[in-house]
């Protein structure tokens, strides 16, 4: 990526990421921070019930009514409740902002911490019960009385939008004298550890987000963006290495659809018959439809060849063993994709486990499995060594030895059998690397039975049809091989 990627913003040369020196004095930290709004967010953490509410509804209030604000009051509970996800009032005050901001805490969650952790908080907070707002009264309820505590949150808000000191007035005073601690003292310490923890990240978050700036403003992503059927596309994270791909995860939107995206731009050679290739079978894979494939969404070949398909979670080494029931389910959806992938005149040319994965989108459970990389192994194995894009444990004889004949269709049945024995008895079908292509030329593996005794007696028979060493054994089509696993899974 270092020519394709785009350079970065320059920098100020005499830019520092040094951490606050010890002798800042908390008015230059305040300088940095919302006072407001970080001492709202500390008071969530009291032990006290009616501050941890007040603190909730006023955040909710701020968002509202002041939509400027919205972001950092974001910022700061997703950095919050990342740190202590099991935090009820964290999530009860952003269960109150996912109405109106639900794409932007899914955006900071997913810039705070990994897709897995962010997919489980976001449903969390979709769950969760929001703080009541309807009967909150912001201002007091006769000239004379006493302000509220909330009309107080307003009042400060509003002296930092137009551009006062919130901490000189009068309505500071009253606004720390309601929060726990002595004098204030927990809005004092919230202001300042809001602003030693935004300081303190410079090799972290701060570094990472700096990398998904570089990899939004590069050329290459703007000249993709450009020419892209999307309306908007949002970098998530900084760019990925695949096989066949660098990975940029985005959020891309269509009109009101959004859609977890991976854009991948594809690796290249120096050869013009190796883009015609690529680019071929993108356009081949980009004609494939329907459930069970990783669809694609978008691709193009300016800047460079790139595709745009559905974000891909988890693959299929992550599961572990599957129970009977899931596997068999396997089996039988990813032999009806490989017949429609088949019925399309298409070779996939390179399934093993990793071309084996996983919406984003799930709840608990095993997710219905999707194949991937349709196509791709066809084009890039013509100029590399068969292990760098296949683990050749899955990989048929004729992809090692012309002697068994060329890839095809038949080699996408035995490589499809090999991948359903890991998913069925959670164990490769050759343990080891030792001689690994004389033993895939030559060697059966163990039945799955054997590894795996609570699965049917008849899928022993029909995996060791699909890999069958010479072709003209294999099932002669991906119909006969569904065939028979839809009718293993009706019996069990």
């Amino acid at each position: 990526m270092a020519s394709d990627g785009g350079e970065p913003p320059e920098r100020d040369p005499q830019a520092s990421d040094r951490l606050p020196d010890a002798s800042e004095d908390t008015a230059k930290l305040r300088d940095r921070m919302n006072p407001v709004i970080s001492s709202l967010a500390a008071g969530l953490d009291s032990s006290d019930g009616e501050t941890v509410e007040n603190c909730g509804i006023a955040l909710c209030l701020v968002a509202q009514t002041q939509p400027g604000k919205a972001s950092t009051i974001i910022s700061q509970l997703v950095e919050l409740i990342v740190e202590s996800p099991r935090s009820r009032p964290l999530y009860r005050t952003l269960a109150g902002l996912v109405g109106d901001h639900g794409r932007e805490i899914r955006g900071a969650l997913l810039t705070e911490t990994g897709y897995s952790d962010a997919r489980k908080i976001y449903g969390t907070i979709e769950h969760a019960d929001p703080w009541e707002l309807s009967a909150v009264e912001v201002e007091p309820s006769a000239d004379d009385a006493e302000p509220t505590f909330f009309s107080t949150v307003m009042q400060l808000v509003e002296a930092e939008e137009q551009g006062r000191d919130p901490l000189d007035s009068d309505a500071w005073t009253r606004f720390i004298q309601r929060l726990p601690g002595e004098g204030g003292e927990a809005s004092e310490k919230g202001v300042e550890r809001a602003a030693a923890r935004q300081e303190g990240r410079p090799r972290t978050v701060r570094k990472r987000h700096e990398r998904i700036q570089t990899v939004a403003t590069s050329r290459t992503f703007l000249a993709i963006e450009a020419r892209s059927r999307f309306d908007d596309l949002e970098v998530l994270s900084p760019i990925s290495e695949q096989r066949f791909a660098h990975v940029i995860r985005t959020r891309g939107r269509i009109g009101a659809e959004e859609y977890a995206i991976a854009i991948r731009l594809c690796k290249q050679r120096d050869e013009p018959a190796f883009r015609k290739r690529l680019t071929d079978s993108l356009q081949e894979w980009g004609r494939l439809d329907g459930e069970g494939l990783v669809r694609v969404l978008d691709w193009g070949d300016t800047p460079r060849p790139w595709i745009a398909t559905e974000f891909v979670d988890r693959r299929l080494p992550s599961q572990g063993r599957l129970t009977p029931r899931e596997g068999l389910d396997h089996a039988r959806t990813l032999t009806r994709v490989l017949l429609e992938i088949h019925r399309h005149g298409i070779v996939h040319g390179g399934i093993d486990p990793q071309t084996v994965g996983y919406p984003p989108n799930t709840l608990d459970g095993v997710a219905e499995p999707m194949l991937d990389n349709i196509g791709q192994l066809p084009v890039y194995r013509r100029y590399t060594e068969p292990g760098q894009f296949l683990d050749i444990r899955y990989s048929a004889p004729e992809f090692l030895d012309d002697r068994y004949g060329s890839v095809d269709h038949a080699t996408d049945i035995y490589q499809l059998g090999m991948v359903l024995y890991r998913a069925l008895t959670g164990s490769p079908p050759f343990e080891t690397v030792d001689e690994i292509e004389r033993r895939v030329c030559e060697e059966q593996p163990p039945p799955p039975t054997e590894r795996n005794p609570e699965l049917p007696a008849g899928i022993d028979g029909i995996i060791e049809k699909a890999t069958a060493k010479q072709k003209l054994v294999r099932y002669e089509t991906a119909l006969q091989f569904h065939n028979e696993l839809r009718a293993l899974c009706d019996e069990t």
